[in-house]
């Protein structure tokens, strides 16, 4: 079957600390572990739903998720993926409260389904992106500043 081939050498995502995009791995997913994974092309919006749950990444290279994750589908005519990144990513608070579990606490899709998502026009969305964009770097440069001048 062509999807095993192209999953026998799959790399098995893995969360990154800071940025938005998971870009390299470090790992490679088995053709055993494959045939219970989940390909995915480089683009697509994913998010753990485990133990660190409710950070979103966007895929900048082509992998493997299996059931540490949750990915997202969506028409790109109207929803910026970086807009749907960074919110999944800030609703840290409403994932905490929905979250399952005693030991290692989960989320599930049905209620990552029932968080609603604001919906501006596209050209806001990417305005929003680059102002978050822009926001995020200074506080980048000033988090540096801050750890150099401790």
């Amino acid at each position: 079957m062509i999807l095993e081939v192209l999953v026998s050498f799959c790399p098995k995502l893995r969360g990154q600390s800071g940025g938005k995009y998971i870009t390299s791995v470090n790992q490679r997913i088995t053709p055993e572990g494959a045939k219970k994974s989940v390909y995915l092309k480089s683009g697509a919006l994913v998010m753990s739903n485990s133990m660190s749950f409710g950070k979103a990444y966007i895929l900048g290279i082509d992998g493997c998720i299996r059931d540490g994750w949750l990915s997202f589908e969506f028409n790109k005519d109207y929803l910026e993926a970086e807009l749907l990144q960074f919110f999944l990513s800030a609703s840290y608070i409403v994932f905490d409260r929905v979250a399952v579990g005693t030991g290692v606490r989960n989320l599930n899709i049905d209620r990552v389904r029932t968080t609603l998502i604001p919906l501006p026009p596209l050209a806001e969305q990417k305005r929003i992106v680059e102002k978050v964009d822009m926001i995020m770097g200074i506080l980048d440069k000033l988090e540096k500043e801050l750890i150099i001048n401790i």
